[in-house]
């Protein structure tokens, strides 16, 4: 009796296993919920102050428990065909870039492009331009003239922070 007792536990524990075993690859072929993330567009003006050459835009962030791939950003006059004097300098992070007074001031670590010349289209691969949560994009117009127009716009996909059931796709 205790050889058959013994024999139906290994058994057991053997069946067992190959039960989790059985589950877990059913788990990795099993097709993942197809999802599309979000879309978003964001833009904002502003006008530099009379005398001064230097001005910062906030265009926001992923909201709580998000990221987002930033996609394409613009900076130009009041129109797409307006030249502006200056360069523009995107910046991510979750401090207040509108605290600083000079491009020296921002920080090298949250600098992610610059566009030399306005107006300019920067574009982003996939992955390429990636916003944290809590941090938000900032851009930092320098040598800018005084009373001038900026619009300022990005593309972004929004993803949840960690969601490992669903596959996202574009």
């Amino acid at each position: 009796m205790v050889q058959v007792n013994e024999e139906t536990n290994l058994f057991t524990d053997l069946s067992d296993m190959v039960t989790e075993k059985l589950s877990d690859f059913v788990d990795k072929i099993t097709p993942k919920k197809k999802q599309y993330a979000p879309f978003l567009q964001f833009a904002g003006a502003f006008t530099i102050p009379n005398a001064q050459t230097f001005g910062v835009m906030k265009l926001g962030g992923p909201t709580k428990g998000h990221f987002w791939y930033v996609r394409m950003v613009r900076v130009s006059g009041v129109t797409p065909s307006t030249a502006a004097p200056g360069r523009a300098d995107l910046f991510v992070g979750p401090q207040d870039f509108q605290q600083y007074t000079t491009l020296a001031q921002c920080p090298i670590l949250n600098w992610r492009d610059q566009m030399a010349t306005l107006p300019l289209v920067n574009t982003y691969s996939h992955g390429a331009f990636r916003i944290a949560p809590q941090e938000s994009l900032y851009v930092v117009l320098s040598a800018a003239g005084g009373l001038q127009q900026y619009v300022c716009s990005a593309e972004a996909f929004q993803y949840p922070d960690q969601d490992e059931d669903v596959e996202w796709v574009m």
